[in-house]
């Protein structure tokens, strides 16, 4: 699990600023790689980043948990 701070731009799932427990996982979607982010209430929640470098300008990483 990441702990990290979203700061891009405010929508209707995440706020700017506000730091939040997220997952990753590298995906195929439409036949391209992605980088899925989950994040919310059990995960519920997902987006999907294009590269490495565009999840990187909207999140802030601030602590990487491993295990349980």
């Amino acid at each position: 699990m990441i702990k990290a701070r979203y700061i891009g731009v405010d929508n209707e799932l995440l706020q700017s600023g506000k730091v939040y427990k997220i997952k990753t996982i590298s995906v195929m979607w439409n036949g391209k790689p992605r980088l899925r982010v989950a994040f919310g209430d059990r995960f519920r929640y997902w987006v999907h980043y294009g590269s490495l470098e565009e999840f990187l300008k909207r999140w802030k990483v601030e602590a990487v948990y491993y295990g349980n």
